[in-house]
């Protein structure tokens, strides 16, 4: 019978976040499925013993120069999964931060939101490849975007928070409502809405926020709950396992990195707000939103307005380039979405309290959607949380 493969699993799990603890619980996952016996690193751990011979048959983390120096020499197979690492030339499995960008920039612009904004971190690829993204979408709906960047360590002492602070502070003070700004997590996301309140702005009204990662605790606690998305680190970690056993095997590294697309924008009040220039439209949207756990139909949005159906849906087209119909589909979907996560409603329950007509029906809209089930849905979010 041959010998469990030995995996060094390189991540320090102190580091209280959740990107970490997901992505490593990605990897045993898959070593538990392929029967692998692992050891969990902070830090770079040795590779061979006194006489040589390599301690391990694969490595996969949070890649160093030390580490990949290491194994190469001993001629261990290696797969990064940071993003910053300084080490770009290995195989790697990563969350494609440029799609989750471009994901916040498409939400906001929906909302109507004219003006991105977006704070991140200076010197560190994750938060340039995120305002990338955020950038590129911006560009092609002709949005400007501001930025601001601060240190890594910025919570590292006393000296460095008290600076983070005032420049969070006077950056938001420059801000001209209305925005929707883009922040590099739940945690910076959380204390943009702290300094924008103190200023006297309204969340989400005039500064709407999205973070990232979905840490439900920081998103859900206190008022208001903020929409985030979740890049679906665990499978980044299942699958940078799934590399290495091929490398292992004797397969070429890829040429290029794998990047896997984040696993869904959980909207929540922080982005509950909608921006168009026509006040009736804005209206329309408004009751939408309130009433999409009803079945309402148009003849329900036109009675709450002073216009035909006609020039309503005209509107819509002008303001929203889609129609009255398309945006109450969009809200159900919100609202059931949000239900899946949150909640342990039954299917059932969660379409008739988003306004579907029968499960059958929220089932074939939400395929068309999300492309895929609500089931599915729910069980990539358990999965996850």
């Amino acid at each position: 019978m041959n010998e469990p493969r030995r995996i060094a699993v390189v991540i320090n799990l102190d580091w209280t976040l959740k990107h970490h603890h997901e992505v490593f619980a990605g990897t045993q996952i898959y070593a538990d499925k392929q029967g692998w016996r692992c050891s969990l690193w902070p830090f770079a751990p040795e590779v061979v013993d006194k006489e040589g011979r390599n301690l391990y048959d694969g490595i996969v983390g949070r890649v160093h120069p030390e580490l990949e120096e290491k194994a190469r020499s001993a001629g261990i197979p290696l797969v990064n999964v940071w993003v910053s690492s300084p080490c770009q030339n290995l195989p790697g499995v990563y969350p494609d931060l440029r799609h989750a960008g471009k994901m916040a920039a498409e939400h906001l612009h929906a909302r109507g939101f004219r003006k991105l904004g977006y704070v991140g971190l200076s010197r560190a690829a994750s938060s340039q490849q995120l305002q990338a993204g955020l950038r590129e979408s911006a560009k092609e709906q002709d949005l400007k975007v501001d930025s601001l960047l601060v240190s890594t360590s910025f919570s590292d002492s006393t000296r460095s928070w008290e600076r983070f602070q005032k420049d969070l502070r006077t950056w938001a003070a420059k801000l001209v409502p209305p925005i929707g700004v883009l922040a590099i997590n739940d945690k910076v996301a959380r204390y943009l809405i702290n300094a924008v309140v103190e200023l006297g702005h309204s969340v989400p009204e005039d500064v709407a926020v999205i973070g990232l990662e979905n840490e439900e605790v920081i998103c859900n606690n206190p008022s208001p709950s903020i929409t985030s998305i979740d890049l679906g680190d665990r499978r980044v970690g299942e699958l940078a396992c799934e590399l290495l056993e091929k490398l292992m095997d004797g397969e070429t590294p890829p040429t290029q990195p794998i990047t896997l697309p984040p696993s869904s924008l959980i909207p929540r009040k922080s982005t509950d707000s909608f921006k168009v220039d026509d006040e009736i439209v804005a209206e329309a949207l408004k009751f939408i939103a309130e009433q999409s756990h009803r079945p309402i139909k148009v003849r329900d949005i036109v009675a709450q307005v002073p216009l035909s159906w006609r020039s309503l849906e005209r509107r819509f087209q002008i303001c929203r380039g889609s129609t009255i119909n398309k945006e109450i589909t969009r809200f159900r979907i919100e609202r059931a979405k949000r239900l899946l996560a949150e909640t342990d409603m039954l299917v059932k329950q969660v379409a008739e309290a988003s306004g579907f007509a029968n499960t059958r029906r929220l089932c074939e809209v939400f395929r068309r959607s999300e492309d895929m089930t609500p089931e599915q849905y729910r069980s990539q979010r358990v999965l996850q949380s």
